[in-house]
């Protein structure tokens, strides 16, 4: 997923990465969104749309949120999910990545 910022030093955009594996998730029934207490350590709360759900030996899933693509390795249980699915997990790190186009 990525957004573009606009700072001082210009425009940017910034990619959105999840570095752990997705090993759980809950239906969800509010709308997409990232949440969570700015505490290191601290869980965060995402909620999205599955988007797209790899096939065979691709672990990815797509996570729409908002106008983006959240990509995750949901390595165990990837057949319960199906495109159209709103779901809700906790991860404990967002990294971002800044870069200029």
């Amino acid at each position: 997923m990525r957004i573009e910022v606009l700072s001082r030093t210009g425009r940017f955009d910034i990619e959105f990465e999840v570095p752990d594996d997705i090993t759980e998730w809950t239906s969800a029934a509010t709308a997409a969104g990232i949440s969570g207490r700015p505490e290191v350590g601290a869980a965060v709360c995402v909620v999205g749309e599955v988007e797209g759900v790899g096939d065979g030996d691709d672990t990815v899933v797509e996570v729409g949120l908002g106008s983006g693509v959240l990509l995750v390795d949901v390595p165990a249980g990837r057949p319960d999910l199906s495109e159209g699915d709103l779901i809700s997990f906790r991860i404990s790190e967002i990294r971002l990545h800044p870069y200029f186009l």
